[in-house]
């Protein structure tokens, strides 16, 4: 997945919340709880998994503050909610935050590959994400 369709996944997944990462055999396995969508692969999902594959770091960087943090089971007790994502220097830069908390900075991720998966870890292309997301919005509009 190039660059450009991963800051498309991250930006699918706004209002999603980072519930897990799990470093795995060099990769991460990240959980994201966004129900909405997820009951569109299947009625009683609330999350869809992803693995970042040769990654190249992930850290997240407060935005008041600069401090940076690149254990990643520290940014998972963050909770934080996905808000917008955009390229910086050749990364995924997602701006992200715990309203609870007033905790708000940069999730800062690059990796060469990134594989996306429902609840039961079955695949899922982003041109079905993309589409679930469209009809989605569509219905909401509707509403």
């Amino acid at each position: 997945m190039n660059l450009e369709d991963q800051k498309v996944l991250f930006n699918i997944f706004h209002d999603g919340t980072l519930f897990e990462i799990i470093e795995d055999d060099g990769d991460y396995l990240i959980t994201i709880e966004i129900q909405y969508l997820a009951e569109r692969v299947k009625v009683v999902f609330d999350l869809f998994h992803i693995q970042l594959r040769k990654p190249n770091g992930i850290f997240f960087k407060d935005s008041e503050s600069d401090r940076v943090v690149d254990d990643v089971s520290k940014i998972k007790e963050m909770e934080l909610e996905i808000l917008h994502t955009e390229l910086k220097e050749e990364r995924i830069s997602i701006f992200c935050g715990n309203e609870e908390n007033n905790n708000y900075g940069f999730l800062m991720i690059e990796a060469e590959d990134i594989q996306i998966f429902d609840q039961e870890h079955k695949d899922l292309e982003l041109n079905e994400l993309k589409k679930m997301t469209q009809d989605y919005w569509n219905e909401f509009k509707q509403d």
